[in-house]
């Protein structure tokens, strides 16, 4: 059976009376939203590091109506997760800070007077190499699981509705 790369994700996760978590509160000037310390987190359908699995992702948020990016940084995943490990996969967790600390996450935003829908493309790609014994050479990664692709898509739409 075919297993979808990414298993599960807090992106568009809500608290009550609160709105959605990474929903941003006051866009800046350019549109982006806060910068967040936590960023969504993305469980994997993939094998742990500590198995040989998926070493490190890069990922990408960007607002495909606009063009404005809120995350593109690349993560090292934790070697060892037993919570998820023991499920057969691996996670980017919530406080995991990026490989350049300069690569912040920022909170999704529609201006206030815009009313039209916004579509957002979160992309994980897998980073690092394998050693491939047929060629006995170094390959680049080929993805969460051999034979899949190396990336990963989650899409979703914002749109404001009127008051």
């Amino acid at each position: 059976p075919l297993h979808p790369e990414i298993y599960a994700t807090d992106v568009g996760e809500e608290k009550p009376g609160l709105g959605f978590i990474y929903g941003c509160r006051r866009p800046d000037k350019e549109g982006k939203g806060e910068k967040s310390p936590l960023h969504p987190e993305i469980t994997f359908n993939a094998t742990p590091p500590i198995f040989g699995g998926i070493q490190a992702v890069h990922v990408h948020l960007e607002d495909q109506t606009t063009g404005i990016v809120y995350w593109d940084a690349d993560y090292k995943l934790p070697l060892l997760d037993p919570l998820v490990n023991l499920a057969g996969k691996t996670r980017l967790k919530k406080f995991s800070q990026p490989e350049n600390l300069t690569d912040s996450f920022y909170k999704p935003c529609v201006a206030k007077d815009d009313m039209k829908p916004h579509f957002f493309d979160l992309t994980v790609r897998t980073l690092g190499k394998y050693w491939d014994e047929d060629l006995q050479e170094f390959r680049p990664n080929t993805g969460f699981e051999r034979g899949r692709t190396p990336v990963a898509h989650i899409g979703f739409e914002e749109q404001r509705m009127p008051q």
